[in-house]
């Protein structure tokens, strides 16, 4: 048996483990296809429309639809996902009114 056999042995399958914890780690974040994997975070606004870092809020904290789509589309720019789970059916909208059932006629 030759040295160098042997190192490819042993290092083989720690190069495999260790690349298998890497894509482990990285399927759990959301990248949409064709997103730069080394692109710069966005910097935060300013005045943000809402925190990212406690998720703290619901569609009953926001007082119209306007306020809660501009939260859901700033937290998925800076995290990437529905940071407060405001869309609820995943269509991109945020806290969409439930539809009111239609009055019976009697």
């Amino acid at each position: 048996m030759d040295k160098n056999d042997l190192n490819v042995k042993h290092v083989l399958p720690v190069f495999v483990i260790l690349a298998m914890f890497v894509l482990m780690s990285v399927r759990g974040e959301a990248v949409p296809p064709g997103a730069d994997l080394y692109a710069p975070t966005p910097a935060p606004l300013p005045n943000p429309p809402c925190d990212c870092e406690h998720d703290d809020l619901d569609c009953r904290d926001f007082t119209t639809h306007t306020e809660a789509q501009a939260c859901f589309d700033y937290c998925w720019i800076q995290v990437g996902r529905d940071f407060h789970h405001l869309d609820s059916d995943g269509d991109g909208m945020a806290c969409e009114p439930t539809p009111v059932p239609e009055l019976r006629r009697r």
